[in-house]
Order: structure tokens, then sequence, then C-alpha cells
């Protein structure tokens, strides 16, 4: 073995030892770097082997290099801060909103009426210009012009412009704010902003707090807290006027719950039986309105009232347009002592009754002891009133009816069972009835009410009766009288009728057919008239009055008149709705020795505004017997040869 394959078997030696110090120690060559080494080796017949560097040395190099990254870290990191830092708190034309200001100067605390002056400053901070700048503001409900307390304010907007570096523009607005006592109203301001050399819009907010010390208005509402079910409540509202100056057109509009039935107000409501107007206050005046109605409900249900007091709307009168303060008042529901229910045809609801005139109805009275103890002389007592009474019909069921002031009574006298009712008991009687209207004509929208009372004695706990008392009561709405009229004529009417008379077999006789319309005491919409015409008769297509809507259907041959609305006494203070049409008819050889039918029966149908019920009235068949013609004579209706 030569001399340079022993130093390279020795250097392997030294580099797969395991005992890397000891080969290190006795060579310690290895960490010389300037070791001349010849290269000759490569070219050795022997297999080359993978050498590895000493671990030592590898641990050195390594932690060189996260040192030298750690610490470019930190120098990146430390460039970055300091750009941040100076584009911050003055890097050259950077705009931040921080440096955009809104300051409001205004009063914190008015009175509800009274009108607001607002400073509103626009301060630029940055050391460069905002561009096309724009001032938004949002006011709360209940915000109204100065120039017109009606008209509601929701929303300004106006252009400020450039504001230079370091500069600042102020605006002054003048507005009036309403609301309840002691409210709070928030005002939105936004300015709007461009910047040089950007189409973006950036904006500032800023919200100012306004304090509602005392309303213009005062409004009380006083009623029952607790009320039994079915009762009938009146709410007194007083409304008062705290502002020194005249406040014009005020509206008061209520909001009624589930279960309350509207039957009446002091003074009339103006719309929708929830809507009252109070018109101008003077400073110091009052209004007062009673509102009556009653609360249906379970044991111990409560019913919210509520009533808001505004500013009417200058495009609609009927609304509020500002509001300037609203009222709940709840109202709790109890069982009454005496459950009573009123029945009229078997319908128990607490709606409205419509009825027909001249149709017998009957009422059914039911009761039941609520309490937990005995309740003895127990009296029902049921008043009748209205336009549509007719007292000669009145049949009762065991009770007294005193005509002279329209009271049936039922007591122990003439209903034993009224002497005593035990806890959970109770009884039934009845009456019956029939509408009328006398005097045909001259009423509008005629009505009957039957109110009930149910009264009794419970023994209290020191032994001394106790009157208690419950009532219910009901509207019947009689229906107006709608009828319809047909007749055929030859000699008479708008059209000149040709052909033989009497009628011919196969020769054409021409007839015009009238429809009139009487209507009594309640307006009627969409009313219509329809009949259909023989497959023997044709429609001439002739109408009078022409403007009357008369259709023909060749397809069932039906002929139909879309009257439309009929007011109420038409027929008898005014005109009776009428229309006309010609038909024409040639009898056949079959039908000799007959008086043919030339129209169906008449069908007229028109729904009653007031009762809320569709009415119906039909007439029968019109022949060839023309009673209605002044012409006509007996045997002049059958078909001759």
């Amino acid at each position: 073995m030569s001399q340079e394959e022993e130093k390279i078997e020795k250097l392997k030696k030294g580099l797969y030892s395991r005992n890397v110090k000891e080969h290190s120690a006795a060579h310690p060559t290895l960490h010389d770097h300037n070791l001349n080494v010849s290269e000759d080796w490569k070219e050795s017949s022997a297999a080359p082997q993978e050498t590895k560097p000493p671990l030592e040395t590898y641990h050195v190099h390594s932690s060189s290099f996260f040192k030298k990254v750690l610490w470019g870290s930190i120098a990146f990191f430390t460039i970055c801060l300091g750009f941040a830092l100076y584009i911050l708190y003055g890097g050259g034309n950077i705009v931040s909103a921080d440096n955009v200001d809104i300051l409001v100067a205004g009063p914190v605390s008015v009175s509800g009426g009274e009108e607001i002056a607002l400073d509103i400053e626009v301060q630029n901070n940055n050391s460069t210009g905002l561009k096309l700048a724009d001032l938004a503001i949002q006011f709360p409900q209940g915000t109204a012009s100065p120039v017109d307390v009606t008209e509601e304010l929701k929303r300004h907007r106006e252009l400020l412009g450039d504001i230079s570096a370091r500069q600042s523009i102020t605006k002054k607005i003048k507005i009036v704010m309403f609301g309840e006592e002691n409210s709070k109203k928030e005002i939105k301001i936004t300015v709007e902003y461009r910047v040089e050399g950007s189409n973006a819009i950036f904006y500032k907010e800023k919200t100012f707090d306004i304090l509602i010390s005392s309303a213009p208005v005062s409004m009380t509402v006083e009623s029952f807290k607790e009320v039994n079910a079915n009762q009938e409540v009146e709410l007194t509202l007083t409304v008062n006027s705290n502002s020194p100056k005249l406040i014009r057109n005020v509206l008061l509009k209520g909001e009624y719950p589930f279960g309350f039935t509207f039957t009446g107000s002091d003074p009339a409501p103006l719309a929708q039986n929830n809507v009252w107007k109070i018109g101008d206050l003077t400073p110091g005046s009052k209004k007062v309105v009673k509102v009556r109605g009653k609360i249906g409900g379970q044991d111990e249900e409560e019913r919210v009232f509520r009533f808001n007091l505004g500013l009417a709307s200058p495009k609609d009168d009927k609304n509020i347009g500002t509001a300037l303060i609203s009222s709940l008042q709840p109202i709790l529901v109890k069982k009454p002592f005496l459950g009573v229910t009123l029945a009229i045809d078997g319908d128990t609801s607490s709606k409205d009754y419509a009825a027909l005139q001249g149709k017998s109805i009957r009422a059914d009275i039911s009761w039941v002891n609520n309490l937990p103890v005995n309740v003895i002389d127990q009296q029902i007592i049921v008043k009748l009133g209205g336009v549509a009474l007719d007292k000669t019909s009145i049949s009762t069921d065991g009770g007294f009816y005193r005509s002279v002031d329209n009271t049936i009574v039922w007591d122990k006298t003439n209903t034993p069972s009224l002497a005593l009712s035990h806890p959970g008991e109770g009884a039934r009687v009845s009456f019956s009835f029939t509408p009328r209207v006398q005097n045909v004509g001259n009423v509008i929208n005629p009505d009957m009410t039957i109110d009930v009372s149910v009264k009794g004695k419970r023994v209290g706990e020191n032994q001394v009766p106790e009157e208690i008392t419950s009532g219910a009561g009901r509207k019947v709405r009689v229906a107006s009288t709608l009828e319809v009229t047909p007749r055929i004529v030859r000699t008479v009417g708008p059209f000149a009728n040709t052909g033989p008379f009497p009628p011919t077999a196969e020769k054409e006789s021409a007839y015009t057919v009238i429809w009139t319309i009487t209507n009594t005491s309640s307006s009627i919409s969409g009313a219509t008239v329809s009949a259909t015409l023989p497959s023997y008769v044709k429609w001439q297509a002739n109408v009078s009055p022409s403007a009357e809507k008369v259709s023909y259907n060749p397809v069932g041959g039906e002929v139909v008149w879309n009257v439309g609305d009929v007011a109420p006494n038409t027929g008898y203070k005014t005109t009776a709705r009428e229309v006309a049409f010609q038909i024409s008819f040639t009898p056949s050889v079959s039908q000799i020795g007959e008086s043919p039918v030339l129209l169906s029966e008449s069908l007229l149908e028109g729904t009653d505004r007031f009762a809320g019920v569709v009415l119906k009235s039909v007439k029968g068949t019109q022949n060839t017997r023309l009673s209605s013609d002044p012409a006509f004579k007996t045997g002049e209706d059958k078909v001759v040869e």
C-alpha cells in the first residue's frame, strides 16, 4: 500500500469512528482546512464511500444561519414600523378620517315644539384638502320644519364643497322637535367627502342627543282599571296645551285592542271610529274626548289601548303627520259575576246582526252564576230601541213587555227559577220580534238595539245582601228592501215595435222589456239584474238609456244589466232606476193558442252596505200577456194562425 493510500485509510477511520473526540485528538489535522490531500484517490478502484462532516462543525454552521435570519427579520420589522409611523403622523398627503371632526353646538334639552338652532362645524385637520364634501342629517321622528310645523322633517342634505387643509366650515340648521316628556331624540350627522386623485367616497359620522324636557301638549286617559267581560266601558281622554303658542290642526288617533267593540264617542269620530279632530289648541286650552265600547276576553286577560296625538298631515287630514305624544291605557278583563249571553237566531257573537225587514227573529238570553255563593232575587231587563222596532211584534216567554218604555222584565214573580241560583247554575229566557221600517222612504240605515241587564243579590261575609249586575247587548241592522219589477210592452216605451198583434204564427213581432229597480233605506253596491231569453226570442241590441251597461250573451241567451250602486230611497224620494231593451218573437205553429214566455225569471242582486249582506229579488217569467201595456186587451196574448 502506498503512502497516499495509508493516509486515506486513516482519514476514513477517523471520520466514521464512534469516538469522534478520540480520533480528533489523534488526528488534529482533520480540523485543518488547509490540509493538502491529494485527489488521486477518486480514481482508486476501491468503492467510493459517502463522507459526513463532523457533528460539531455542522452545529456551528446551523447556528450561524439562524442568527442571520433572526437579525434580518428584526431589521425588516423595524423598517416597516418606521414607515407606518411616518404615514400615520406626517406622511405627506395622506388623509385620515380621524382628522375630520364634526362639532355640534346646540341645546341638550328643549321643550317640545320649541325652535332649535344647531351650529354644525366640520373641521379638516389633515394636511391636504377634502373634495366635494356633503353634509347629511337624519332627524328622529317628531322633527318638523320651523316654517311649517305640520311638515315632518326626516332628513336634510347640503353641499359643503371643498374644505382646505387645516380649515373648517360651519352650517346653521333650524328645526322644531316634538315628543313625549323626558324622551331622548338622536340626530345622526354624516359628512361625505372625496380626496385628490381618488373617486372613492369617505365619510365621518357623529350623533347628537337632545332631551325633550316637556311636551307642548299633555294627554291623560281615565277609565276603569278592571271591567267584566262584555261590559261597556268609557275612556275619557283629556288633551291640554302646555305651549305658549297656538298649536294648529291637532289630531287624535286610537288603536284598539283585540276584543274591543266601538259603540260611540263624544264628539263623533272623524273617520273609522278611531280618529278625532281636536283642531287648534290655544295656550292653556283643554279638549275632552269620550270613547265608549265593550271589551271581550277571558278572565285575567289584559287589553291595552293606545292613543296617539299629533299634527294632521298636510296631505291627508285624517292621518297624523307629526307625532306629539302617545299614551297607553291597560284594562284588565275579569270574569263577570253573572255570565250573560245574548243569542240572536242562535248567533252568540258580539257583532251586529243583519236582519231582513219583516222577518221574525228569536232572541235567547242565557246566564250563569260564576260566584262561589248563591245569588238570589235575580232580575233580567231587556231594553229595546231603534227606528225598526215594531211594538206590536214583541212576544215574550214568561216575561212582561212594557210597551210604554219598550222594556221586557223577567223576575221571580213571572219566572220562578230567578229566585235562587246556586254556584255554577244558570237558566235561559227568550223573546221574539219582527223589525219593520214604518216610514218607508224617509229612513236611512234603520236598526234596532237590544240591551240586556241581569241583576241579583249575593250575601257577603257580613251577611248583608250586595247587589251585583252584568250585561250584554247587540245591534240589529235592518237591511234595505231592494226590488226589481220586470214588464213587457208594445205600444209604449222608447222603441217602436212592429209586427202583428196578437202574435201570429211564423210572423215576427217586436216587444220592449222594461226593468225597474226600487230601494228603500240603505245604499246598495254591485247591483245586477239578469234573465234569459228563450231560444225562439231574438235580441235586437237596442238599449235605452244607451249609457246603461246591458249585455247579451248569445250562448245561453242571458241578458245582464250591470246596475252598480243604488242610492237609498230610490223609487220613493227619487226616480226609480230603469232600463229598456228590445226583443222580437216569431211564433211557431205549435204555439198557436198559447201565451209563450218571452223572458225568464228576473234576478236582482246587490250588497247592502249598512247591513253587510247580499240582497236578492226574484220576479217571475214574462209572457205575451202584456198586462202592463195600456192598449192590451184580454185574449190578445194568444198566438193566432
